[in-house]
């Protein structure tokens, strides 16, 4: 039996829950082969320009489904034993100011009304959190100078090592062994698992792979020594620059197209949480300061003056909440802003979920060298032309515009103009 084993070592914190549900995580074969069937898509609809037969085909040929058993199986060590319990205090999350917020996101912090955009009132900026929500929970004990973050939900810690390993059931086709190869990196150095894994939780890092059988791609066996290791092994994966062009259509569903990206920071980090905080600083000041109407930014010559802002502002009127919908619902539905604002897709009557088209995860390149990595799967933002809706207010129903479809790219174009990212093509 044709066998690859790996062993990979967890970069940042990943929100893992038990097969029970307990209060322990769990390193499970489930969750990784949820996570390959997923990048295998990605890679396949790139590969067949979007042909979903053809993509459920080779995931049938592989994974199985309920009718036919397929050609991987996957079998994984034990648990790291640095599972950590809910309620564990961890110290690693810091709040931010509104100069450095701006400063590390390409901003003029000398710039009082940029700053006061950003600063957002008197909100804390505490970037973790932020990509955490919902796994972590800021704590800050009344007339204290600094909070502690709480884990809302069973993790493993960064630094564990885990090992599993894809076991060849049968022989498999080159082309289909090339899609397994591309899945695998893809998902080991795009991608992530456990909860918010696409916000940079759960980001894995491959120390050592070892194969029992037939050669495989040495991109897949070998971590990227350099940041041009990892680009060059980031085309081969995505198969970016050799896709079928989807002449200036998004993609019907996620997987690698056209008018897909990948950037890399332009600097590393030497931690890892140095550098999901810097993934989280990008983000919010992008949003805060969209739509300001003193916003001056243009990207992809749209100025964005008058857009968003006043979703954000403190003590936003009621009816301009209802006026429109706001740009930032491209960045994944649903999207809550407080108990009676919550946008989603279809009736209204529930929370219809779009997964986030934006993809972080936190690569460690070379020895020590942490960079944030950001993929766009760009794809429509509804199914079937289903228009955005405030939940429970039918009423309120918008078709998606131009800047909901294209909000991601924009932010992606603002970090590429201040040089903070390299684009991969």
């Amino acid at each position: 039996m044709e066998r690859i084993a790996f062993e990979v070592e967890f970069v940042t914190p990943c929100f893992l829950g038990g097969a029970d549900n307990t209060n322990t995580a769990e390193w499970r074969a489930a969750s990784i082969r949820g996570q390959l069937r997923w990048w295998l898509r990605a890679v396949a609809g790139g590969k067949f320009a979007g042909d979903l037969q053809k993509v459920v085909d080779a995931e049938t040929r592989l994974f199985g489904s309920t009718n036919a058993s397929g050609s991987v199986r996957l079998r994984v060590g034990p648990t790291p034993s640095g599972a950590l319990s809910r309620g564990t205090v961890d110290p690693y999350p810091r709040n931010c100011g509104p100069e450095e917020l701006l400063r590390r996101s390409g901003g003029d912090p000398r710039n009082k009304k940029e700053l006061a955009r950003v600063s957002l009132g008197a909100r804390p900026s505490n970037p973790i959190n932020y990509l955490a929500y919902g796994c972590l929970n800021f704590v800050k004990p009344k007339g204290a100078t600094h909070g502690r973050v709480e884990a809302v939900r069973p993790a493993i810690a960064p630094g564990e090592v885990a090992t599993f390993e894809v076991r060849l059931v049968r022989p498999l086709s080159d082309d289909d062994r090339e899609l397994l190869a591309r899945s695998l990196w893809a998902w080991l150095h795009l991608g992530g698992i456990g909860a918010r894994c696409r916000r940079g939780l759960g980001s894995l890092a491959l120390r050592h792979a070892q194969t029992l059988g037939t050669a495989w791609p040495s991109p897949l066996l070998e971590p990227p020594g350099t940041p041009a290791d990892f680009i060059a092994a980031a085309k081969w994966a995505s198969g970016l620059g050799s896709v079928e062009p989807t002449h200036g259509q998004p993609a019907d569903w996620s997987h690698f197209s056209s008018k897909s990206r990948i950037l890399v920071s332009a600097t590393s980090c030497r931690t890892w949480d140095n550098a999901l905080e810097l993934a989280g600083i990008w983000l919010i000041a992008f949003r805060r300061r969209y739509g300001h109407p003193e916003d001056s930014r243009v990207v992809a010559t749209a100025p964005l003056a008058q857009r968003d802002y006043v979703w954000a502002a403190p003590n936003a009127r009621a009816a301009d909440r209802f006026s429109n919908v706001p740009d930032r619902a491209g960045f994944g539905l649903p999207l809550p802003f407080d108990r009676t604002t919550v946008v989603t897709w279809g009736d209204g009557k529930r929370d219809a979920r779009r997964a986030s088209p934006l993809l972080i995860h936190i690569a460690r390149i070379g020895e020590g060298n942490y960079h944030p990595v950001l993929t766009h799967l760009a794809a429509r933002l509804t199914p079937d032309a289903m228009k955005l809706v405030f939940k429970d207010w039918p009423a309120t129903a918008k078709k998606v515009s131009f800047e909901q479809e294209n909000v991601v790219s924009w932010f992606l174009d603002d970090l590429a103009r201040k040089k903070l990212v390299t684009e991969i093509s």
